[in-house]
């Protein structure tokens, strides 16, 4: 323009946002995910190329979760200041389910082990809840790498997966998997030795090993044999040690030899344990329960176990130990331990109503960690037409610095037995105080030590049976014990409750001493045993035998100290005390000893992991009073199943089961929904 040379320019527009609709497989913040790592985001300058790459990118994307027929449409809308939104519109359609598995190639394992082993495959009619055959790319690398392992540690070592093929129908709702398989030959163990620089005996090295000359050869025991040494230096201070497994391969006689060399480079040493995040509880509370100390050396399996007893500490929500080199130096770290607390006192006051208890009130105080310091206080009344009791306590369980506990107590507690159906007519009056010691013997052993004085008032009513007024007629309606008690706990638990992995045994020894209105003895043995089958689902196996008996020959346990069971916490399907010997009223008479158990798979609600609050349960339980150890038969044992729902609410513990009763005896009581609120599980 006279001479001059102008340029005309028009900016491209940028994204101002992107919305999606008709996703339910995936959330948006998954889809932005995608969008992201493709450079497509919020910002970003646009072009009409874009809008088929998101189309390409999402499209990849849900057909690695089996959704081969996706639709997916994108609308653009222009904004002013030159900007454009983008609204990705969502057809997610069904997956596509696994009509066939074919495995080639294999000799050694049939097509039925191997598609075992697998988390894909096809669905039987009677098991519709399954989603076992809707194929995701994910799964299916994930189940070759199953099949790799399982002739990897069988000896194979040359097994190899030759292809996967995947063919999908027409219609894109069938999918057909073909597996290709090259097994190999099966190689067994030449030798075993360990070479390098030896900081710890070679004789105790050697004890990790798994694998022995003439065994099979197994990947797995190679690798756990590496990390078992590993374990072994650190735990002697070797914190960084290396171990190569080295495995060299002889064709011709088919067998390996196999070396693990050792670096175990320096010992380290914990220069400093820096705590943070503790705003309200000292920090001599959290330092107590460490297994190392600052200028010790450091050790991964006490590191470990003290990240275990911080979790366990009922005020503390998550705990991260982080190990940091300390510079300019080759063997000293700092431990820097992050810590996330959670509330520690709770005032609740609240009802309810019980199966078994009718009407409830209660009311409670607790505070897990008073004024910081990690003591115990719990203040709690509770009131039903049975039951009616006032408990107070206090706790620290560091009285004395070597982690001795000390606890004491004061209760008092009235019981209606009127108001249960399944028992005889009287009342009780039961007033108590007691102090117990708790001794640690290692890291998960503890004797406990008590003595309690017991104070007992027992009162008839016009329906009580002749066999109870003449007790009392007999032995008088007040009864004074002074109760010693000693407990054996070993608790390898990772949690005391929804436990995941670990046991608990409990044997507990209660007997009143010569000279008190009652004298009798009790011994009981619970036991408990988590098994993690899943990253989710927990196995639990818990059993409880209990045996009481007067220490003179003439006389019977008194009836108000004989065990009963059925109920709730006890076996569910049957009414509480609904199992054992009967009077002609069917009233229970209890017995001398007790026996129950339990089998319950245990799982959080779906789509939730294990830091939730409830949990859902499928269990069988089995069980029975004797009169006596003489008269006990496993045809008197009762069984049931069903399935139980178990939640820590804001008011407290919620139990609630729904079980049937598989043999009830003719004068069994059955009861198939029970629920308590404010117990224990």
């Amino acid at each position: 323009n006279n001479g001059k040379l102008i340029f005309v320019v028009e900016e491209r527009p940028s994204i101002d946002s992107i919305t999606f609709k008709g996703n339910k497989k995936l959330e948006d913040e998954q889809l932005k995910g995608i969008l992201n790592d493709a450079n497509i985001k919020s910002g970003r300058t646009f072009n009409r190329s874009i809008l088929s790459r998101i189309e390409i990118e999402l499209r990849k994307f849900y057909v690695s979760y089996g959704k081969y027929s996706v639709q997916i449409e994108t609308k653009l809308t222009e904004l002013k200041r030159n900007r454009v939104s983008i609204e990705v519109n969502i057809y997610e359609g069904k997956v596509a389910k696994i009509q066939q598995i074919n495995i080639v190639g294999n000799d050694v394992f049939d097509d039925e082990e191997l598609k075992s082993l697998l988390e894909l495959g096809t669905v039987a009619p009677y098991n519709p809840f399954s989603s076992a055959d809707e194929y995701s790319k994910a799964l299916l690398s994930g189940d070759l790498e199953t099949i790799r392992s399982y002739y990897l540690d069988r000896g194979y070592l040359h097994f190899a997966i030759v292809s996967s093929q995947v063919t999908l129908s027409p219609e894109k709702d069938r999918v057909f998997i073909t597996i290709h398989v090259s097994e190999g030959a099966q190689y067994s163990i030449e030798s075993v030795d360990i070479k390098g620089e030896f900081k710890v005996a070679k004789s105790i090295l050697m004890k990790k090993v798994q694998l022995k000359p003439q065994d099979i050869f197994s990947r797995k025991k190679m690798v756990d044999t590496s990390e078992g040494i590993k374990g072994q230096l650190g735990d002697e201070g070797y914190a960084f040690a290396e171990v190569s497994s080295i495995p060299e391969i002889n064709e011709k006689n088919k067998t390996v030899k196999l070396t693990y060399l050792i670096n175990p480079k320096n010992k380290v040493y914990v220069r400093r344990i820096n705590i943070g995040g503790n705003t309200k509880t000292h920090d001599t509370v959290f330092r107590r329960e460490f297994r190392l100390l600052e200028g010790a050396l450091l050790s991964p399996k006490l590191l470990k176990r003290s990240k275990i007893r911080l979790q366990r500490l009922s005020f503390i929500s998550t705990v991260k130990n982080e190990i940091k080199k300390v510079p300019g130096t080759t063997d000293q770290v700092d431990i820097n331990t992050t810590l996330v607390e959670r509330p520690s006192g709770s005032f609740s006051m609240g009802g309810g109503y019980s199966n078994n208890e009718g009407l409830l009130f209660n009311m409670s105080f607790a505070q897990k960690n008073l004024l910081g310091t990690g003591k115990i206080l719990n203040l709690s009344f509770s009131n039903s037409s049975v039951n009616k009791k006032l408990s107070f306590s206090v706790t620290n369980p560091y009285f004395t610095p070597d982690g001795v506990s000390r606890t004491l107590s004061l209760y008092s507690k009235e019981i209606d037995a009127t108001e249960v159906s399944t028992t005889a007519d009287y009342f009780t009056n039961n007033f108590g105080m007691g102090i117990s010691y708790g001794i640690p013997r290692s890291e998960i052993e503890t004797i406990q030590l008590a003595m309690a004085l017991d104070q007992t008032r027992i009162s008839k009513t016009t329906s009580t049976p002749d066999r109870i007024k003449n007790y009392l007629d007999t032995k008088g309606s007040k009864f004074d014990e002074i109760n010693l008690s000693a407990s054996y706990i070993i608790d390898s638990r990772n949690r005391t409750i929804f436990a995941t992995n670990g046991s608990k045994n409990s044997t507990n020894l209660l007997m009143s001493i010569p000279g008190s209105t009652l004298e009798y003895y009790k011994v009981n043995h619970k036991f408990e045993y988590n098994l993690a089958v899943s990253d989710t689902t927990t196995m639990v196996f818990r059993s409880n035998l209990g045996y009481g008996n007067s220490y003179s020959s003439s006389e019977d346990l008194a009836f108000f100290k004989r065990y009963y069971a059925g109920g709730i916490y006890s076996v569910r399907g049957y009414s509480n005390s609904g199992l054992g010997p009967k009077d002609e009223d069917r009233n229970a008479l209890g017995g001398d000893l007790l026996t129950t158990a339990t089998l319950e798979l245990v799982i959080p609600p779906f789509g939730s992991d294990l830091t939730s609050s409830l949990r859902f349960g499928f269990f069988t339980d089995v069980g029975t009073v004797s009169a006596r150890p003489t008269s006990f038969s496993t045809d008197d044992l009762r069984y049931s199943a069903g399935a139980s729902m178990m939640w820590l609410s804001p008011v407290g513990p919620l139990n609630f089961s729904f079980a049937e009763a598989l043999n009830p005896g003719l004068r069994d009581l059955t009861e198939t929904f029970q629920f308590y609120i404010g117990g224990t599980f």
